[in-house]
């Protein structure tokens, strides 16, 4: 009997550790209506809402194109991609990010290609953004501007490699590497995506942990696992660095990417007798960034996903460890911040309207009232199946979760 009490004691403990450590949730009803849930056919792991139209990764049954039906409260399929490559057997479709400018789709199957998808005009013949760095895709994001597309990408290497030419550069065993690359063939009519310069870049090479990327406002933020938020600073024009990711003063841009490359990665030479001498440096491109850490911050957990606007980014966290808001300056320093949803597991973020939406795994959906200065104010929770990524529009929810699509509509 000893033994019973003791081990329903244990049991007890862990039960209330596993509970949600916020009970106000209780007290703040949400009002709200389900539109149903839209069966993927597989586990919906992302989605991104572009005006009234949904694009979905479904995971092993590729992605959906879908019309959002206000009248009958639904999404109709406008097209469905599978059997993206009949030559590869697994065709997954796993993260997606859209150009809104430009109405094209970029759908990352990890462990093959970034496939394109044009929402109107002529698809692409060759749809796909070319690898020219052997890893795995973990994450990508969009620089989405009038003149093209910069296609931000965090890979995942399988081995180490040395390269003196200063076009790959260097990086360790299963290390992550950002590399990125412009696309100008971004019009409705165009079928062929071989243009932009860069074609390729290396930007830097981080250690095993960082898994996603988020671009807004000119800062790129890397969920760096257990050791936090790391954010890189775009640059506006060509700029070379010494090792240490400093700008070098000598170096002064032409705008020639050819031209200036040369001079900052050409070796000094051994006597002033020689005209083609250079600073040997490492070259970035304009629209790239400083490899220099621009700023970062520690978090109580291990960062799941990221998000930012402006000069303010969010980390979601893993382990019960909610949300970590953090303001920075300008010049990078770290400014006051914010912990909200602690108890519960942030997989995904989103902010539009003045509503903060947590997406946290088996704990549904958490949102937030927020004007993005002042600590949130709690709407509410609504209870969903596993929820991988959240999406609003206007004050509709769209959740990607292990069963389909959940649609949530609030009223205010």
């Amino acid at each position: 009997m000893k033994l019973i009490l003791i081990l329903i004691s244990i049991g007890g403990v862990f039960l209330s550790c596993r509970r949600p450590a916020d009970p106000i949730i209780e007290e703040h009803p949400l009002t709200y209506f389900q539109w149903g849930t839209f069966d993927t056919g597989g586990e919906c792991l992302d989605l991104e809402v572009l005006d009234s139209v949904v694009v979905a990764a479904a995971n092993y049954n590729g992605f959906f194109v879908l019309s959002i039906d206000e009248q009958n409260q639904s999404l109709d399929t406008i097209y469905h991609g599978v059997d993206l490559d009949p030559t590869v057997g697994d065709n997954r479709a796993e993260r997606i990010a859209i150009s809104k400018k430009h109405g094209i789709v970029f759908i990352l199957d990890k462990y093959d290609k970034i496939w394109m998808h044009k929402l109107n005009g002529t698809q692409y013949l060759d749809n796909w953004v070319e690898d020219c760095y052997n890893g795995v895709w973990i994450s990508t994001a969009l620089d989405d501007r009038e003149d093209g597309i910069g296609i931000f990408s965090l890979v995942k290497h399988s081995s180490a490699q040395s390269d003196t030419g200063g076009t790959v550069g260097e990086y360790d065993q299963y290390s992550t590497s950002l590399v990125w690359k412009n696309l100008t063939d971004v019009n409705s009519e165009d079928v062929f995506t071989n243009s932009g310069v860069p074609t390729c870049e290396y930007t830097a090479n981080f250690s095993v942990l960082p898994t996603e990327i988020y671009f807004s406002d000119g800062l790129l933020s890397i969920a760096n696992g257990e050791l936090g938020v790391s954010i890189l600073k775009q640059t506006s024009q060509n700029i070379c660095v010494n090792e240490y990711g400093t700008e070098i003063s000598e170096f002064i841009p032409t705008g020639n990417y050819d031209e200036d490359r040369e001079f900052c990665t050409t070796p000094p030479s051994p006597g002033p007798w020689i005209t083609e001498d250079g600073l040997g440096g490492e070259f970035e491109p304009a629209g790239g960034f400083n490899p220099s850490v621009f700023s970062s911050f520690d978090t109580p957990g291990e960062v799941k996903t990221v998000y930012s606007f402006e000069s303010t980014i969010l980390a979601g966290l893993s382990k019960s460890n909610g949300c970590h808001i953090q303001f920075i300056e300008t010049n990078g320093e770290l400014l006051n911040h914010y912990r909200i949803g602690e108890g519960y597991s942030v997989s995904g973020i989103d902010f539009k309207n003045n509503i903060l939406a947590l997406a946290c795994g088996h704990d549904g959906v958490i949102l937030y009232e927020w004007d993005g200065n002042n600590f949130p104010s709690l709407l509410g929770k609504i209870s969903t199946s596993y929820a991988n990524k959240i999406k609003l529009n206007n004050n509709r929810v769209f959740v990607a979760t292990e069963d389909g699509i959940d649609i949530f509509e609030i009223e205010r």
